[in-house]
């Protein structure tokens, strides 16, 4: 049947359908009809069902056994019902710590909690956890005292009644029990009081009454018969005679004062007049001669001498102190103001004598029995330079006495007695004898004195502020209109020294 429609096919049953029977589909991607078994329709078909869109109660569950285990994962809490799982089906150790979340104190064990459960940080106080036990951690030899009883860790136990060894004894700075001895004046009575045992007779003095038991039970006011009356060894009352024209004055109110001078207090005395009682009566702010007693030396302290309180002739050599009117060292003194116009000054090396004096330029050394130029011999040799310690220029006189220009300055001799060189280049290398430390500076003098006393220095460049130095006091010097680099150049006219700026070197 080949053309018959679908509508009109015989009708197959449930029971007589077959997995390999076919059906007509038609394949949409295609366009397109095919066959397609049975089962493989329903198998594919079912797969291709959206998830949750089949009716459990759809399905027949007879006769159906479920896998062993099921899928992981696939049994959720919806599907447990309620109160379903019983103690039996949980496994043993199987429920922790972290899925208990509150266990009633009805649910534990009477006396199942041991000391090994509990946190030794969850104890405090004076308690701790031994390894089988909690208790208390003090531990101390039970007694008692004070009427206290404790045991081993401290606590009370009982009390008994204090006995009298239980109380400290009282000192002079602590609070404690004491004792009444006999013949201490006072009594204790059975219940502890304690009272006064002491009995007198009733009487009073000094102003005070008192009872039998020695309380004072009045006061007055003394009177002058109460008080003693003072010795030379005891204490006691004394009386103010002459009242009014004695040395003493007694006031109303009990004051003792000395009596007063005529005019009052009177301060800056010198001397003063003593009465009978040794009280002052009058007085002078000036000494008299004989009221001066001898005074040692030391007592004087400040002040001045004047010239007219000594004695012409008085002061003796040995009074001088060293160096008091000369001065002995190579070194120039400088001004000072403990140096008197007139001091000498001795240079052992040169054996040249200076004097303090006042110049034109302030106090100076000026030179003593040097002489004038002519007289002592001196002649102007030339020029050197005292940083290399050699002869720069010549003069007719420095040829004559062989010096050489270039060459170091010679030794001293007594043929250069007498002659000098004008620095003019400062230095201090002049190595000779006297001069060999010395700095010279331009328009200093190197002379030479002879063979023993060697060379010496005469500051002339450093007299500064325009003034001529130790030259201008020379009786054979002219210094006019001096200006720096200056010269001395000698006169055959009128055989005077005069300064130049020019050097004349003479004939060669």
């Amino acid at each position: 049947m080949p053309d018959t429609e679908i509508s009109n096919l015989p009708l197959l049953s449930e029971a007589q359908l077959q997995a390999d029977d076919v059906l007509a589909i038609a394949d949409v991607s295609l366009l397109e009809t095919k066959k397609v078994r049975s089962d493989a329709l329903v198998s594919a078909g079912i797969n291709l069902l959206a998830n949750g869109t089949i009716d459990p109660n759809k399905i027949n569950w007879t006769g159906y056994t479920f896998p062993v285990a099921p899928a992981a994962g696939s049994i959720t809490n919806v599907e447990l019902a309620d109160n379903c799982v019983v103690t039996s089906k949980l496994a043993d150790a199987s429920i922790t710590g972290p899925k208990i979340s509150f266990v009633n104190g009805d649910s534990i064990v009477v006396g199942s909690i041991t000391a090994d459960r509990v946190s030794s940080t969850a104890v405090g106080r004076g308690i701790d956890i031994d390894s089988a036990n909690i208790g208390i951690a003090n531990a101390i030899i039970a007694g008692q005292r004070n009427g206290i009883i404790w045991n081993e860790q401290g606590l009370i136990t009982g009390d008994i009644a204090l006995s009298a060894g239980d109380l400290p004894p009282a000192t002079e700075s602590q609070i404690g029990a004491v004792s009444v001895p006999t013949g201490s004046g006072l009594s204790v009575s059975a219940t502890g009081a304690l009272t006064h045992s002491n009995s007198i007779t009733p009487g009073g003095v000094s102003g005070f009454t008192y009872d039998e038991h020695g309380h004072i039970i009045n006061a007055t006011a003394l009177v002058g018969t109460d008080l003693p009356v003072a010795s030379a060894t005891d204490l006691g009352a004394v009386k103010i005679p002459n009242s009014g024209t004695g040395p003493l004055l007694v006031s109303a109110d009990g004051s003792l004062t000395h009596r007063l001078i005529v005019g009052g207090a009177v301060s800056g005395l010198a001397s003063v007049d003593v009465d009978a009682f040794g009280l002052v009566t009058a007085g002078s702010s000036i000494l008299i001669p004989d009221q001066v007693p001898d005074l040692d030396a030391s007592k004087i302290i400040s002040g001045q001498f004047p010239t007219g309180r000594l004695a012409d002739a008085s002061i003796l050599a040995k009074k001088l102190a060293d160096y008091g009117t000369c001065l002995m060292q190579e070194e120039s003194p400088g001004a000072s103001d403990d140096y008197f116009l007139g001091m000498l000054w001795f240079q052992p090396s040169t054996a040249q004598l200076r004097v303090y004096g006042r110049g034109s330029s302030g106090t100076q050394w000026s030179p003593v029995g040097f002489g004038a130029l002519q007289a002592n011999n001196l002649r102007w040799g030339g020029v050197f330079d005292a940083a290399a310690g050699t002869v720069e220029v010549l003069t007719n006189q420095g040829v004559s006495a062989g010096l050489v220009v270039g060459q170091l300055i010679p030794s001293p001799s007594d043929d250069l007695s007498g002659l000098y060189l004008i620095c003019n280049n400062d230095g201090n290398n002049v190595p000779q004898n006297f001069v060999s430390t010395v700095s010279f500076v331009s328009g200093d003098w190197l002379l030479c004195i002879n063979e023993l006393q060697g060379y010496t220095h005469i500051s002339v460049g450093s007299s500064g502020g325009g003034g001529s130095g130790y030259l201008s006091g020379l009786l054979d010097v002219s210094l006019t209109n001096l200006v720096p680099e200056d010269r001395l150049q000698y006169d055959a006219s009128n055989g005077v020294w005069n300064n130049t700026s020019v050097l004349n070197g003479g004939s060669y």
